[in-house]
C-alpha cells in the first residue's frame, strides 16, 4: 500500500494548534511502517539588540530558557507518540525561522513524509497560516497537514486529479494522489472518492452565433469531452488499486464537475463533508520560481478539512541545506 512507502516522518509541533491528533496519526503512521518519528519544534531568533536588552535582566539567554521550556514539552510528545505504537522516536528544538528550518530538516536527514497540525480548539477551521503555505510551496516531501479538529479516523478521503496531457509529469503525479488516496483510505476503513474538474476550452466561443456552430453540435463536443474525461479518471482509478466500491454506483465516487477547480473542488469538499483531500501543490517543475500553482494555492484556501498534498517527481526546494 502506497502509506506503506513512508519510512522516515517528521512532525512539525505547531505552537497554535493542538497537535495531539496531528500527532497521534504520525506515531500510528510510524508504528504501521517500523518507520522513525522525528519530533521537531522551532524557537524563532531574537534581533540582537532586543536579545541584549532582555538577557540584561535575566541569568541566562532567553533563547535558551526558551528552548529548555520547548523541550519539557516534546517529552510528552515523545511520550506519546511512543504510548501510541512508534518505536523509534527523537525530538529536538531548532533556532530559526520555522518553515526554513523545518524544511532544512526534511532534506538534512531524508525526511519522506511531513506532518503537521492545523488550527486549534477554539479555531479549528482557521485558514491555513503563511507558514502553512511556505511549507506546501516548497517541501519537496509530501505534506500532511491534520485539522486539528477535523474527524479521526477519517470517514471519507477525496483525490482531486487533474488532466494535463500535455505535461507528462501530471501521469506520475496523478497516480500518486489516486495511490495514496485508496491506502489511506484503507487504513481508516474510509469511503473513497475522487474529483475532476473539467471543462471544454472556449466553449463560450464555440457556442456564439461567431463560430458558426449550431447548439447540436457544440453539445455533441461536451459530451463527447465529459465521456473522454470519465474513461480517463475511471482508468486513473483502476490503475491504483483503488477500484470503485461496489455499494455505491459510479457518480457516488466519481465527481466530474464541470467549471472551475478553483470554486468545484471546495464545493464538492464541503458537499461530501470530505475529512481529507489528496491533490498536487505543482502542475509544473523546472520552471524557476514556479512552486505552487494558482489554482491549488486558491483550492488550498478555501478547504476546511485536512490536506495531503504532494510534489511531483523533480521538484527541487528552493529553500537550501545550510552548508
Amino acid at each position: 500500500m502506497a502509506m506503506h512507502r513512508f519510512k522516515k516522518i517528521l512532525f512539525a509541533v505547531d505552537p497554535d494548534a493542538d497537535n495531539s491528533a496531528a500527532l497521534n496519526e504520525a506515531a500510528l503512521l510510524a508504528a504501521d511502517n517500523q518507520a522513525s518519528l522525528t519530533i521537531v519544534d522551532v524557537v524563532d531568533r531574537l534581533p540582537a539588540d532586543l536579545q541584549m536588552a532582555i538577557t540584561a535582566a535575566l541569568p541566562d539567554e532567553l533563547i535558551k530558557l526558551v528552548v529548555g521550556e520547548r523541550l519539557e514539552v516534546l517529552a510528552r510528545f515523545k511520550a506519546m507518540a511512543l504510548q501510541s505504537g512508534a518505536a523509534q522516536v527523537e525530538s529536538k528544538v531548532l533556532t530559526g525561522r520555522r518553515f526554513i528550518e523545518i524544511l532544512r530538516t526534511v532534506q538534512r536527514d531524508g525526511h519522506d513524509l511531513l506532518v503537521k497540525a492545523v488550527g486549534d480548539q477554539s479555531a479549528p477551521l482557521r485558514p491555513l497560516s503563511s507558514t502553512d503555505m511556505h511549507i506546501l510551496r516548497k517541501c519537496p516531501c509530501p505534506v500532511w497537514m491534520v485539522r486539528s479538529g477535523g474527524r479521526l479516523p477519517c470517514k471519507r478521503v477525496l483525490a482531486a486529479v487533474d488532466f494535463e496531457p500535455d505535461e507528462p509529469a501530471s501521469d506520475a503525479l496523478n497516480e500518486a494522489i489516486a495511490e495514496l488516496a485508496s491506502s489511506l483510505a484503507a487504513r481508516h476503513s474510509a469511503e473513497r472518492h475522487w474529483v475532476h474538474v473539467w471543462r471544454v476550452p472556449h466553449e463560450p466561443f464555440l457556442r456564439s452565433p461567431r463560430s458558426g456552430l449550431d447548439k447540436a453540435a457544440v453539445d455533441a463536443l461536451v459530451e463527447e469531452e465529459r465521456d473522454r474525461r470519465r474513461r480517463w479518471l475511471r482508468e486513473l482509478i483502476d490503475a491504483s488499486g483503488g477500484g470503485l466500491d461496489a455499494r455505491y454506483d459510479e457518480s457516488a465516487q466519481m465527481h466530474l464537475s464541470k467549471g472551475d477547480p478553483k470554486t468545484e473542488v471546495p464545493r464538492v469538499v464541503n458537499e461530501l463533508d470530505a475529512d481529507v483531500v489528496v491533490m498536487g501543490t505543482v502542475g509544473r517543475v523546472g520552471i524557476p520560481g514556479f512552486f505552487i500553482g494558482n489554482t491549488a494555492e486558491e483550492i488550498l484556501k478555501r478547504v476546511e478539512c485536512s490536506v495531503l498534498a504532494i510534489k511531483p517527481d523533480g521538484f527541487v526546494s528552493p529553500v537550501r541545506v545550510e552548508d
